[in-house]
């Protein structure tokens, strides 16, 4: 059922690709930690829209490899992430941001913030 429902999003994201301000990426990190012997590998795909100066981003944590392919239980427990940004100046922003645990129908904790950068 949640690879249904997960697919289903993924079409209808993917539907809406045109939409102005609406944006995919994805980032993927690759780490041996050499003491533990641990190789990971992991993928995050995001989905974005900014509107009226605030960029509204979601993702998710895909894990591929550890010491193993592990990609068949990727989606198993998943847990998405949500952040609100809005630039107030050019080195201040402020952000909003939760998480959600699909298998535990639970809401993370929400941070408020404030990040300045010179």
């Amino acid at each position: 059922m949640k690879t249904v429902l997960l697919t289903t999003a993924a079409i209808l994201a993917a539907s809406f690709a045109s939409a102005e301000g609406l944006h995919f990426g994805a980032t993927t990190v690759a780490e041996h930690k050499v003491d533990a012997e641990q190789t990971t590998l992991v993928a995050t795909p995001e989905i974005g829209y900014v509107f009226a100066g605030f960029d509204l981003t979601a993702d998710i944590d895909l894990s591929i490899y550890d010491n193993e392919f592990v990609a068949d239980t990727a989606l198993d427990d998943p847990v998405f992430n949500f952040r609100l940004d809005k630039m107030l100046m050019e080195n201040l922003e402020l952000y909003g941001e939760t998480s959600y645990d699909w298998s535990a129908e639970k809401r993370g904790e929400i941070t408020i913030g404030a990040e300045f950068s010179f």
